[in-house]
């Protein structure tokens, strides 16, 4: 068997939908090459290897999030290079996302050629951490833009675009968001023909409409209950057909404002919970630099950790808008177990597995399997991150697990 540089052991391991204690974890390279959740392995008994004590707690899958907008002031939009992209990231990755979609918020063609121009130049430098890219918008309804800028929207792109975002699948997951009723449903065939994503949102589409689209190949419904048309009686409305429709994945802001508790108990009652997504839809997180930041004819500033339109009220007022959020998937993960009621295992697995299957990576991101990926978590019993390793690297590491340096021996293979 292959010999491991690392392994990780007293794992509170998340095997699938389950915990498995005194778990032990081999990792070589960037690739977990073994997982052991029979026997208990102690530094002794496998020398020559560097150790890291997990002391029982969680280990768990690096988070993947489909929609992270900038940060530290600034959006991907405005992005000149993969120096900007790992800046805006490192918060996050130190969180515990190892794997993120560079989102765009309602792009004009040239920021999107710009924005694919620094994925084709970087290629294969921009590490693990970055899977894809996912335009949100500009393909949208202007009835529900939220904070978006309109003056970018259309119902089509060129020629041009459609086959250099095709061509930018060879190396990255695209991801587009899209209003089904503003866009011709061969529009959407050329889409789905080129290996693009596509997701529902910020829509006023009806429910036989949205239905359409779902048979076409949509497979998501971007952060569910906003920025769509509300439940109605005779009109149930793209809400209701994600929600009904178990072809189809939906993700949601779980960071107690863009979610009524109420609302989530509707969505765990109805959707079967291996089809929830968690996205933070994040535009600043531990962001100091963040006083406040222009989005189309929108001013967004934080106030009490919310972010808003600078002329909103409260939140009862008639002009409030959020914009966006100022978390990071953990936290969303200790909302969803702390507030909404998921079990740990579900909360974790929506904010790995679930996106991870959805982007048909699970078996290299999003969960812990011999090899995948080694893009790896420790957190405490009260979920602080503890330790992170993205690639087979660490880069977040807590004084308080134990990494022991390998006592000598003639062999190291396991």
């Amino acid at each position: 068997m292959q010999h491991a540089d690392f392994l990780i052991t007293n794992s509170n391991a998340l095997i699938g939908d389950k915990f498995i204690k005194n778990s032990t974890i081999y990792v070589s390279k960037n690739k977990i090459i073994k997982i052991d959740t029979k026997s208990h392995q102690n530094r002794d008994a496998i020398p020559n290897i560097t150790t890291i004590d997990a002391k029982n707690n969680f280990v768990i899958p690096g988070f993947v999030d489909l929609q992270i907008n900038g940060n530290h002031g600034a959006l991907f939009s405005e992005s000149n290079s993969v120096a900007d992209f790992t800046f805006m990231l490192k918060p996050h990755l130190k969180s515990g996302t190892t794997s993120a979609f560079v989102s765009l918020i309602s792009p004009n063609e040239k920021q999107i050629f710009k924005t694919i121009e620094i994925f084709e130049a970087a290629n294969n430098t921009l590490g693990s951490q970055i899977v894809g890219l996912h335009l949100e918008g500009p393909l949208l309804s202007k009835y529900k833009s939220g904070i978006h800028n309109v003056a970018n929207f259309t119902n089509s792109f060129s020629k041009v675009l459609i086959n250099k975002l095709g061509e930018l699948t060879s190396n990255f997951k695209v991801l587009i968001t899209l209003a089904p009723e503003e866009i011709s449903f061969s529009f959407l065939k050329r889409l789905l023909d080129k290996n693009i994503k596509i997701a529902i949102g910020h829509s006023k589409a009806s429910f036989e409409r949205t239905q359409l689209a779902i048979e076409l190949g949509v497979e998501l419904g971007t952060h569910i209950f906003n920025a769509s048309e509300p439940i109605g009686g005779r009109s149930p409305g793209l809400t209701t057909s994600l929600l009904l429709n178990d072809k189809v994945y939906v993700s949601m802001i779980a960071d107690s404002k863009h979610l009524h508790s109420a609302t989530v108990e509707v969505i765990k009652r109805i959707k079967p919970h291996g089809k929830l997504i968690l996205v933070s839809d994040s535009i600043c997180y531990k962001s100091k630099e963040f006083k406040e930041i222009k989005i189309g004819d929108n001013i967004v500033v934080k106030k009490n950790g919310v972010l808003q339109t600078k002329n909103s009220q409260s939140q009862d007022a008639e002009n409030f808008k959020l914009a966006g959020s100022a978390i990071s998937l953990i936290d969303a993960v200790k909302i969803c177990r702390d507030q909404y009621g998921f079990s740990l295992a579900e909360s974790i697995n929506m904010a790995s597995l679930n996106p991870a299957k959805l982007l048909k990576m699970d078996s290299s991101i999003g969960s812990l399997n011999s090899g995948s990926i080694a893009n790896l978590v420790i957190l405490d019993q009260e979920l602080n991150v503890m330790l992170v390793i993205s690639d087979g690297k660490i880069v977040k590491h807590s004084r308080n697990i134990s990494i022991l340096d390998p006592l000598p021996s003639r062999d190291r293979e396991v």
